[in-house]
């Protein structure tokens, strides 16, 4: 493919425009796939992606990983499923997953040490509570930066 670049009405054609900063990545899987990567290469920095992007799956594969592991973590908490559009929901299910498995090991933790944990333990399980009953994905996604603090605040002023 050509590229044609209007400079001063002039025009410059550059052959081989569309292999620029193109690179085959052979990942993990094995299923290999091109890349574009951006910026300079004076220090290898393009050569230092490709090997860190090999290194890992390619991104059908990522992606598939992280439904299985979300589908995981819902039926282990008995999550119920979210609203939104079939992107929101991905996004929200690998926020939620996180935030959930996180309350799980702090529970975990206080009734292994309930001595210690016991004034914490209700608020956590009010908060796991919660994360069943918030069905609606864009609520995850905009409590995205702050999930924890958000469902502990949102537990403490909410009757569940």
């Amino acid at each position: 493919m050509n590229v044609v670049l209007w400079r001063y009405r002039q025009i410059i054609l550059f052959q081989g425009a569309d292999k620029m900063a193109w690179y085959e990545i052979h990942p993990t899987c094995g299923h290999d796939y091109r890349e574009q990567i951006y910026g300079t290469n004076s220090h290898g920095e393009r050569d230092y992606e490709v090997a860190r992007l090999s290194a890992r799956l390619c991104p059908a594969c990522w992606k598939q990983q992280q439904a299985e592991a979300n589908a995981s973590v819902n039926q282990d908490y008995e999550l119920p499923a979210l609203e939104g559009s079939e992107k929101q929901i991905a996004w929200a299910e690998n926020i939620r997953a996180v935030a959930v498995t996180t309350i799980g090991k702090a529970i975990a933790r206080g009734e292994a040490d309930r001595e210690r944990f016991a004034s914490q333990l209700p608020l956590a399980y009010k908060m796991l509570d919660f994360a069943k009953t918030a069905t609606s994905a864009g609520w995850w996604i905009d409590s995205r930066e702050n999930t924890i603090a958000e469902i502990a605040q949102a537990c403490k002023h909410s009757t569940i």
